[in-house]
């Protein structure tokens, strides 16, 4: 005979009030093993390379960041949860919600903290390469009884990892709490709470890493013309990939036919179909060959200014110039630089089917194709993956749209402050 339905009722709520307090025993499990973990970092790792004196303050901090400041947090968070935890079966049964709504606006520092640790990893690896006493200090501390033998990195790890840790631990919490209780209601708004902290951390982190390809671009990249500096405060590499690219250029006073072979940066390439190192950085997109002695190395070949670009269309699905040339100069009043354009794809057309005419009217249908106009030029970019193109297509767009606004703000503000002048000159005028 089964169960009446009271008695069901009653085991189930018991199976997850289990479920329940085993997940809250597993938080406060590992907040003790992460508090021990900041300690360590602080007093077996921090503390002892400042007073040793090794290495500079400053690349101290770009080691430890914002550790110090953790630690107190988290011997807080730490002892709330452990007097809850002895509390169990009170009024308050365990009730974490409104603590972590209370404390979570301290893990706020966690941004600050991920977006540090690239550089924490590079100064520890510099400091150790140029100072072998460092070193050797290091891995004293690694064999302290605290530090377990794990090394300093494997430290430095955890409170990246950690952040991420609450909310999925929470939002089991959550799971077996009961609804309609203040306690669900507060793990609610405190899982809110630390998913937005973790998305900001995530943020942080995917920002931090665009500025470091830039960073990095720099020294890989040989050829870069004078003029053009990668590192600017506002620049971050959005996307990065090898790509087949065609560039067609148009002569500025002849457009009656594309270029013949033209050194662009360092290698001919005009009309030629070759796979490129292709950057998509916030304002310029960037072309690069691969180096044939060095292969994690580039050479400089082309960049333009996304704010100068006529138009841009997936050409996967055009027949011929003219319905390519419809679309992408319908997005532009620059007559001369339509011409340009009309030139550019007629000969992209012929060479990507291999034809070699201009009015072959070759079809590019299956090629996840982007072609890029510019007022003397284009660019054809062909993807293997048609979701490749999109996600590529959306982002130049995008990143596009944000310049052309930039640049128009620029131009306003320059008209107002013209007009200001003049005003200040006629008002300075009438006076005398």
């Amino acid at each position: 005979r089964p169960p009446a339905p009271q008695v069901r009722d009653a085991a189930e709520s018991s199976k997850r009030q289990r479920k329940r307090v085993a997940v809250l025993e597993e938080l406060v499990h590992t907040e003790e093993t992460y508090v021990d973990a900041l300690s360590v970092i602080c007093n077996v790792y921090l503390q002892p390379i400042r007073q040793a004196d090794l290495i500079t303050p400053s690349d101290t901090k770009a080691i430890f960041s914002c550790v110090e400041v953790l630690l107190p947090f988290h011997e807080l968070l730490l002892k709330e949860l452990r007097e809850l935890q002895a509390n169990r079966g009170s009024d308050k049964d365990f009730a974490v919600g409104e603590t972590f709504i209370r404390l979570s606006d301290f893990m706020r520092n966690y941004p600050s903290f991920v977006n540090n640790y690239g550089n924490a990893l590079e100064t520890l690896k510099r400091t150790s390469s140029e100072n072998k006493e460092f070193k050797r200090f290091l891995k004293k501390c690694s064999r302290t009884p605290e530090a377990k033998s794990l090394d300093v990195h494997s430290y430095l790890i955890m409170p990246v990892q950690r952040i991420m840790r609450y909310s999925m631990l929470l939002g089991e919490v959550l799971k077996y709490s009961d609804e309609g209780t203040k306690e669900y209601e507060d793990l609610e708004k405190a899982v809110a709470k630390l998913r937005d902290i973790a998305d900001d951390v995530n943020e942080s982190k995917r920002i931090a890493e665009q500025y470091k390809e830039v960073f990095e671009m720099q020294s890989k990249i040989r050829g870069l013309p004078s003029s053009l500096n990668l590192l600017q405060a506002h620049r971050r590499c959005i996307r990065a990939g090898e790509v087949e690219a065609i560039l067609t250029i148009v002569e500025a006073d002849d457009a009656a036919s594309p270029r013949g072979s033209r050194k662009s940066g360092n290698t001919a390439w005009n009309g030629q179909r070759e796979v490129k190192r292709v950057f998509l950085l916030s304002d310029i997109l960037l072309i690069c060959a691969r180096r044939s002695d060095k292969a994690s190395k580039f050479v400089y070949q082309h960049h333009v200014k996304l704010a100068e670009i006529l138009g841009m269309r997936d050409a996967s699905q055009m027949n011929n110039s003219s319905e390519v040339l419809g679309l992408m100069s319908s997005e532009s009043s620059n007559n001369k630089g339509k011409e340009g354009v009309a030139i550019a794809v007629s000969h992209v057309l012929g060479e990507s089917t291999g034809s070699g005419g201009a009015n072959s009217g070759g079809s590019l249908s299956g090629v996840s194709t982007v072609m890029i106009a510019l007022p003397r030029s284009m660019i054809t970019l062909i993807f293997k993956q048609a979701k490749t193109c999109q996600e590529w297509l959306s982002d130049l767009k995008e990143l596009m749209n944000e310049q052309k606004s930039i640049l128009s703000f620029h131009e306003k503000a320059k008209e107002k402050e013209r007009k200001g002048k003049l005003l200040r000159i006629y008002e300075k005028y009438k006076k005398t």
